[in-house]
């Protein structure tokens, strides 16, 4: 990725079009291979690219929305009030049964896009991301996600039925401890 925006920028291509159209065709491949292969539209990364490169957008984006306003309220506040409405909706609303990723995908990808170009001053992401608790999370959130899939899958396959959900309850526990472990012990020191 950084060669690719180097190259557009020695030839003058404008970045954010290159990030739309790149973006746009990674979704719409993405749509495509929901229908065909929905593994294969869920694990490759050409297919799921369209998120990394809303990230990338907002590198752009982020800068020349801080400190607008709409009215007395700043864009930043709404923004992650958006944001933070979205990523709610997708909570709720997205389960089992949804093709995922896809359309349903746009739900909270949008909503985590919202609330960080909202930036650190808007009033949501001041007091609620900002709380110790969440920051806390946010710091063990990559040994989480490693830890839980090993956590909760292995159970499933060894006692080929559902787990209980206080056995849930209890393994999502031990993914908390076990990433917290890995984050003070292996990922800190490195």
């Amino acid at each position: 990725w950084p060669l690719v925006i180097l190259i557009a920028l020695r030839i003058k291509i404008n970045i954010l079009m290159l990030i739309s159209i790149l973006g746009m065709g990674s979704f719409c491949y993405g749509l495509y291979r929901l229908e065909t292969s929905p593994a294969y539209a869920f694990y490759m990364p050409q297919t799921r690219a369209w998120e990394l490169l809303l990230g990338a957008s907002i590198a752009w984006i982020a800068p020349l929305t801080r400190n607008i306003s709409v009215g007395r309220v700043e864009c930043s506040h709404i923004l992650s009030a958006i944001g933070f409405c979205l990523l709610l909706a997708g909570l709720s609303m997205i389960n089992k049964a949804s093709q995922f990723p896809g359309w349903w995908a746009l739900i909270p990808t949008i909503g985590a896009a919202c609330m960080l170009t909202a930036g650190p001053s808007a009033f949501l992401n001041r007091t609620i991301l900002s709380s110790k608790p969440l920051r806390w999370i946010g710091n063990i959130s990559y040994p989480l996600y490693l830890w839980h899939w090993v956590c909760l899958s292995i159970p499933t396959v060894i006692f080929s039925t559902p787990l209980s959900t206080l056995l849930k309850l209890a393994l999502i526990g031990l993914s908390f401890l076990l990433a917290f472990i890995t984050y003070r012990y292996i990922e800190t020191p490195i």
